[in-house]
């Protein structure tokens, strides 16, 4: 099985991977660490800055992003810019009107998100499938005075969103492809399907997540660093799935499954 690294013992792994003529100072964040980075309220956001900071920048191992972590980060922070404007509109004092129906259902979806934040510590981030029902209280016109919808979420995501994609310079964070041309000596093969829907296979990993450990797999990169439980699961599961660098929580976690 591939080795599941908490946070605390990096130093030890760094030491002995280093020494290797063949180890390049190079790493790829997932989706969860780039979420846990960039969203202050999020419970890991210390952890993972402090660590970041101090074991992989402090030792100059540069971090990188690809096309698909950076899909899915865009895509959460889109949900949580989403559901903290919307949560917002509800107050009181708030300048934007919204229509009675979509007020009637913030409310109530906050209410139920912030009950299982209190009793799971699960994220204030709406699901995909509730920000459609709050859409669908809207008209796709103006009316009443009210702002419709495709009006609404430019106004509330535009900027802001194209803030948090930029985010990524501004922390040192570099995007990689084996496209690039002057890419390409950090990967020893091409990615194919098939090595995807391998990986994918052996524990029935879903297939962005997949993708992500084959990328790895094609680099030359020792490690990847990684906040997701699917992630560490399937790295535990599958022998020859490279090693993933996680928070102390998660490694503590995963014990649960004795491999």
């Amino acid at each position: 099985m591939g080795r599941l690294v908490a946070f605390s013992e990096f130093n030890e792994y760094y030491n002995e991977i280093s020494n290797n003529d063949s180890f390049v100072k190079g790493t790829v964040l997932d989706t969860n660490i780039l979420v846990s980075l960039m969203y202050e309220v999020k419970s890991t956001h210390d952890e993972v800055v402090k660590f970041l900071d101090e074991q992989i920048v402090g030792n100059g191992i540069t971090c990188y992003t690809n096309v698909i972590t950076t899909a899915e980060f865009i895509n959460i922070f889109r949900r949580i810019l989403l559901t903290e404007h919307l949560c917002d509109s509800i107050d009181e004092f708030s300048k934007l009107k919204f229509p009675k129906k979509a007020q009637y259902l913030i409310k109530r979806l906050y209410g139920e998100y912030k009950h299982r934040f209190m009793h799971e510590k699960k994220d204030i981030i709406f699901s995909e499938t509730h920000l459609k029902q709050i859409r669908d209280t809207f008209s796709g016109g103006s009316h009443s005075g009210l702002k419709p919808w495709p009006e609404l979420t430019k106004e509330l995501l535009d900027d802001d969103l194209l803030r948090a994609y930029k985010a990524y310079e501004l922390a040192g964070i570099k995007y990689i492809s084996p496209n690039e041309e002057v890419q390409k000596h950090y990967f020893h093969k091409k990615m194919i399907w098939e090595e995807t829907i391998k990986v994918s296979s052996s524990s029935g990993l879903a297939i962005f997540d997949s993708m992500i450990l084959t990328a790895l797999d094609c680099s030359h990169f020792s490690f990847a660093i990684s906040a997701d439980s699917d992630i560490a699961y399937a790295t535990l599961a599958d022998p020859n799935i490279k090693d993933i660098i996680a928070p102390d929580s998660l490694v503590k976690e995963m014990k649960k499954y004795k491999f």
